[in-house]
């Protein structure tokens, strides 16, 4: 993440989060932290660093999130379709309200 936006600092926004992902999991390993950052914000969408739990929590990426971990351990689901049903349950869940 900070290693490539800084090496290319030009690099459009789509392409610096997916190394944020990327070098999260291959580069510092540190992909625990990053998933923590990325909860926070889907959990509490107003919260800002001088106030990060401001504005209302957001209990629907929660459930999905769970309901996306029971599907991969329990049932060992193809991730695959768990994040495409996740990511259609996201688009649903935006246009719905």
């Amino acid at each position: 993440g900070y290693v490539q936006v800084y090496r290319h600092p030009g690099m459009p926004a789509a392409k610096a989060g997916e190394d944020v992902g990327g070098d999260g999991v291959h580069g510092r390993g540190d992909g625990n932290v990053e998933a923590v950052f990325f909860a926070w914000h889907a959990f509490w969408p107003q919260g800002t660093s001088a106030a990060p739990f401001a504005g209302t929590f957001d209990w629907f990426p929660v459930i999905v999130a769970i309901a996306a971990f029971v599907a991969l351990w329990k049932y060992k689901a193809d991730i695959m379709q768990v994040i495409g049903v996740c990511a259609l349950l996201g688009l649903a869940y935006t246009f719905l309200l």
